[in-house]
């Protein structure tokens, strides 16, 4: 009789301050899409500095010209925190799910902190909720570039 051993996922342990640091990021990517604008040639800058805008961060926009999966996230969670929801799936079809994402995480992080829990949606959930966002970036991506080049 022939057995496979069982393999079990076992989420990584993640402490207090952690959960902490996680909170502060998300609350921050709102603060500051509150922050910042959106510019008509798609750069982006601080609000009252429109004319210094922040450099580009795509590393593959910079290096060969092409967009990355991520490519549009920052300008479309800046459009949505500014209400303009057309112009958010304009610059990223998937934008709001991402955004989705990053807001889910502060009552999330506040359940686990507040709570001591340490799975309050089960090992498993949290896990497949990532896999298949990331997933979708990639098959959004991949569409983009079969558009861009046929």
């Amino acid at each position: 009789m022939n057995h496979s051993p069982r393999i079990e996922f076992e989420a990584p342990a993640i402490n207090k301050r952690d959960h902490w640091l996680i909170l502060g990021a998300s609350c921050l990517v709102f603060l500051l899409a509150a922050l910042l604008t959106v510019l008509p040639e798609g750069r982006v800058a601080f609000k009252g500095f429109e004319s210094h805008p922040l450099p580009h961060t795509c590393s593959l926009r910079m290096m060969i010209n092409l967009d990355c999966a991520g490519c549009g996230l920052t300008r479309s969670t800046i459009h949505l925190v500014h209400g303009n929801f057309s112009a958010a799936l304009a610059v990223h079809r998937l934008g709001w799910l991402v955004a989705l994402l990053i807001a889910s995480q502060v009552p999330y992080r506040l359940w686990i902190i507040l709570r001591n829990s340490r799975y309050p949606l089960g090992k498993v959930a949290p896990w497949v909720v990532v896999i298949a966002v990331a997933v979708l970036l990639m098959v959004n991506w991949t569409v983009n570039m079969v558009r861009q080049f046929s």
